[in-house]
């Protein structure tokens, strides 16, 4: 039976250009092993610029070298 997970809850992210990189810390990382299928939910509410693509990597463990990544450009 589906369930809903709350992996993290709302969040201000703040670069200084288009180019800075902005990486989550280890500690909101969450362990979704047990887990076969899942979908993410994510709300932009404001954006000030152009050009923000953000990131979700996975990775089977906590290996930099492991994690995999696809890109979602937000107009």
């Amino acid at each position: 039976m589906p369930a809903a997970m709350l992996l993290q809850d709302w969040i201000t992210i703040q670069g200084n250009s288009s180019s800075d990189a902005v990486i989550q810390s280890a500690d909101g990382w969450r362990d979704l092993q047990p887990i076969t299928d899942v979908v993410f939910f994510l709300e932009r509410k404001d954006y000030s610029g152009s050009g923000l693509t953000l990131h979700y990597q996975t990775s089977p463990t906590s290996d930099d070298s492991l994690f995999q990544g696809s890109g979602v450009l937000c107009p």
